[in-house]
C-alpha cells in the first residue's frame, strides 16, 4: 500500500525537503481505538494517529481527536494514488475443479466487460525511528523527540521555560491592635530618712504667768509594754498581683517601721506561703531587713491563690510584729 505521511512542526518540513516523494511505512500495533479510527478513515480518506514522544508507542485515533500531552499527531492517506497499469502477468495453472454447487436462479446475461491490465506494485516505504529525548540532550537541552529516516535524523525540541514574573506589590498594613490592659500599681517605696534637727533658737524673755486653764481630757491609753522594746508595724505588698503562672515572677516586699517616729528597723523577716499552687506545702523563708525592708522573689508553676504573711522577728531594740495576710492570684 502507498501511504502519504503528514507529520507536525519542523520534523515534517525536514522529512519532505530531505526525501522528496518518499513513502514511509509505519508498522502499527493496533490496540484500543484502531477499529473506530479505521472506520473514521474510511469516511475521511485520512488516518489519524498519536505517537508517544517518550516511548514511541503509536495509537490509531478518531479523525479530529486531540493528542494528550507528550503525544504527537500523525496523519496519512488511507489509500495512495492509483499506480500505472502493469503488464499482463502470465496465465497461472488451472486450479482443481471444485465441488458442484447448488444451481442458482438463472440471471440475465450482462455485457462482457473489458479486462483491465494489472497495475505495477508500488515501492516499499522507508521505516521511521522515533525516540524521546530527555533534559540535557546535546541537540535538545530541554528534551524533545528525534525522527530518523534512513541515515537522516530530524529533531523536534521543547522550548525553554519563560522567565519568572515580577514580584507583586506589598499589601497594605493591617489595622493596629487594641491596647493591652494597664499593669498593676507598683509597691510604695520605703519612707526616707528624717532630716537633721535644726539648731535651737535663743531663749525668749519669760512671759507673765497666765491663768490656769481647764483640765484637759484624758489621753488614749498607750501601747502595751513590750518589755521595754519599741513597738513595730509590718506591712506586706506583692507586685504584680495577679501573676502569670510559670513565666512571670512576683516580688513580696515587707516594710517594718518602729518607734514613735516610725524609724526603719533592722533584724529579720520570715515570709510564710501556703495555698493551691504549693499543694500541701507551707513555705517559710527568713531574710534580713535592710533599711526597714525585706524582699522575696517567687515564680509559681501551678495556678491558684497563695496566702502570704510577713513576721518581723524583732531585735534588742524593737518588738516583733506580723503583717496582715496577703492573697496572691496565680493564673
Amino acid at each position: 500500500m502507498r501511504q502519504l505521511v503528514r507529520t507536525p512542526w519542523r520534523a515534517a518540513r525536514a522529512l519532505h525537503n530531505s526525501r522528496p516523494g518518499m513513502v514511509i511505512t509505519l508498522v502499527v500495533a493496533l490496540i484500543g481505538t484502531t477499529t473506530i479510527g479505521l472506520a473514521s478513515a474510511a469516511a475521511t480518506g485520512v488516518i489519524d494517529a498519536c505517537v508517544n514522544n517518550s516511548s514511541g508507542e503509536l495509537k490509531i485515533v478518531v479523525a479530529g481527536s486531540t493528542c494528550p500531552n507528550n503525544w504527537t499527531l500523525l496523519q496519512w492517506n488511507a489509500q495512495g494514488v492509483t499506480g500505472a497499469t502493469g503488464a499482463t502477468g502470465a496465465t497461472g495453472p488451472t486450479g482443481a475443479t471444485g465441488a458442484t454447487g447448488l444451481s442458482g436462479a438463472t440471471g440475465a446475461t450482462g455485457p462482457t466487460g473489458a479486462t483491465g491490465a494489472a497495475g505495477t506494485n508500488g515501492r516499499d516505504g522507508a521505516s521511521v525511528a522515533i525516540a524521546a529525548l530527555g533534559l540535557g540532550d546535546s541537540h535538545c537541552p530541554n528534551g524533545g523527540s528525534s525522527f530518523t529516516v534512513a541515515a537522516t535524523t530530524t529533531y523536534a525540541c521543547n522550548g525553554t521555560n519563560g522567565s519568572n514574573g515580577a514580584t507583586g506589590a506589598t499589601g497594605p498594613s493591617g489595622a493596629t491592635g487594641a491596647a493591652g490592659p494597664a499593669g498593676s500599681t507598683g509597691a510604695t517605696g520605703p519612707t526616707g530618712d528624717s532630716g537633721a534637727t535644726g539648731a535651737t533658737g535663743p531663749t525668749g524673755a519669760t512671759g507673765a504667768t497666765g491663768a490656769t486653764g481647764p483640765t484637759g481630757a484624758t489621753g488614749p491609753t498607750g501601747p502595751a509594754s513590750s518589755g521595754g522594746l519599741a513597738a513595730t508595724t509590718t506591712t506586706l505588698t506583692a507586685v504584680p498581683n495577679p501573676v502569670l503562672v510559670n513565666t512571670q515572677g512576683v516580688t513580696y516586699t515587707a516594710t517594718v517601721l518602729g518607734g514613735t517616729v516610725n524609724q526603719p528597723v533592722t533584724g529579720t523577716v520570715t515570709f510564710t506561703e501556703s495555698g493551691a499552687p504549693l499543694g500541701t506545702l507551707t513555705l517559710t523563708t527568713t531574710l534580713p531587713v535592710a533599711n526597714g525592708v525585706a524582699s522575696l522573689n517567687r515564680i509559681y508553676i501551678s495556678t491558684g491563690t497563695v496566702q502570704v504573711t510577713a513576721v518581723y522577728n524583732g531585735d534588742s531594740s524593737y518588738a516583733a510584729s506580723t503583717s496582715p495576710t496577703l492573697s496572691e492570684l496565680v493564673q
